[in-house]
C-alpha cells in the first residue's frame, strides 16, 4: 500500500498524510509561517508600492 505524500506550500517540503498535522505543529513550520505572513502583511501595507511585478503592469494596463 503506498502512502499519500502532501506538500507543504510553507516548508516546500513533501510529508506523508498521516503526519501532515504533526508537521504543521513544529517550530520550524510555524517559525516559516510567520515569517510568511509578515511579509505577506507588509505587501498589503504597500511597503512594496513601486513593484513592477507582470501582475501589478497587468493590472495597472486594464
Amino acid at each position: 500500500m503506498e502512502v499519500e505524500k502532501l506538500r507543504c506550500n510553507i516548508c516546500e517540503v513533501a510529508v506523508s498524510s498521516s503526519q501532515a498535522k504533526q508537521h504543521a505543529s513544529t517550530s520550524s513550520h510555524e517559525s516559516r509561517r510567520l515569517e510568511l505572513e509578515q511579509e505577506l502583511s507588509a505587501v498589503r501595507k504597500g511597503k512594496y508600492k513601486n513593484d513592477s511585478s507582470v501582475v501589478v503592469q497587468w493590472k495597472n494596463s486594464v
